[in-house]
């Protein structure tokens, strides 16, 4: 699926990647629009997501990191976020977003993509394993 700035897609059952192939700001109508395509390919089920920035220069305005650091109806569901970043204005953006945000779905960053996918998957693992009672 693409957006204005971007594409999504499902990795695996429960992995989504978000990649970035332009430079510029995610406002509200993108992070609605992101937001919308992620709960039609979660299907509303467990998820986690990969953002990956892709060497670009991403901010998130501030009302776009409002409606991704909070759990509602539509991302209930969302079990991790890994962020990718390889230079050093997402790096930065994506540590704020980390820091102050505070998103409410467990939120890390990585340089590497292939790292972000293990972290996720072993989340995911862990979500989806039935409670030993």
């Amino acid at each position: 699926m693409e957006f204005s700035a971007g594409t999504i897609g499902k990795i695996n059952e429960h992995v989504i990647e978000i990649s970035f192939i332009k430079d510029g700001e995610i406002d509200e109508k993108m992070a609605l629009d992101i937001l919308s395509k992620i709960v039609e390919l979660s299907g509303g089920g467990p998820h986690a997501l990969l953002y990956n920035f892709n060497k670009k220069n991403v901010i998130l305005s501030e009302i776009a990191k409002k409606l991704s650091g909070v759990r509602n109806y539509k991302n209930v569901n969302l079990i991790s976020r890994a962020m990718v970043s390889q230079n050093m204005v997402s790096n930065i953006e994506s540590s704020h977003y980390i820091q102050n945000t505070k998103p409410q779905a467990e939120t890390r960053l990585f340089k590497d993509r292939e790292e972000a996918l293990i972290w996720l998957n072993e989340k995911v693992k862990a979500y989806l394993k039935p409670s030993e009672n």
